[in-house]
């Protein structure tokens, strides 16, 4: 694996795609990005497959990613296959600390959002506009937001989460905890 760190742009801190197909290598790290869009990652019209190995942000809370919207990673009308870690990511503006959706498909499976951040709404997840997702024993805690703490749906088509997820002390300080 490879770390990506301390980067900055206005799309994707970390890595910015544009009608593109990725598959992050195993053990991969990015880290301490910055931009408006997408600090660790932003994919436009685009296949991104993060494997259980790999990390959006690191368990110190100083070196997560950092964006406008989408903290970890910016998903616009793309697919992303998230197996991996979005740990401690911020949204400082917008939504999704951990990953924001704006049209597109997300699905995990065993995929962890912890210790993510959102000014406004979707501390670890958010779901806009035509988006899916599909959440198999994914680990959603202690994430924080205005609205929708853990995940916040608007909006969107459908949300699947298992039974076999586990989503707790997650904070809202207006609405939706969870």
């Amino acid at each position: 694996g490879f770390p990506l760190m301390t980067n900055m742009a206005v799309f994707g801190g970390g890595i910015s795609m544009l009608n593109a197909t990725m598959q992050a290598l195993n053990a991969s790290a990015i880290f301490r990005g910055f931009a408006v869009y997408g600090g660790g990652i932003y994919a436009s019209n685009s296949v991104v497959h993060i494997a259980a190995s790999n990390l959006l942000g690191r368990a110190a809370e100083d070196e997560g990613n950092i964006a406008w919207v989408g903290g970890g990673l910016l998903s616009d009308n793309s697919h992303v296959v998230f197996n991996g870690q979005a740990l401690n990511n911020r949204a400082g503006f917008g939504s999704g600390g951990g990953l924001s959706l704006t049209s597109g498909k997300l699905t995990s499976t065993g995929g962890v959002f912890q210790g993510n951040y959102a000014w406004i709404n979707g501390g670890g997840l958010a779901f806009y506009g035509s988006s899916t997702g599909t959440l198999i024993g994914v680990h959603i805690i202690s994430n924080r937001a205005a609205c929708g703490g853990g995940v916040l749906w608007q909006s969107a088509e459908s949300l699947y989460i298992s039974s076999a997820s586990v989503i707790s002390n997650n904070f809202a300080s207006d609405s939706g905890g969870g």
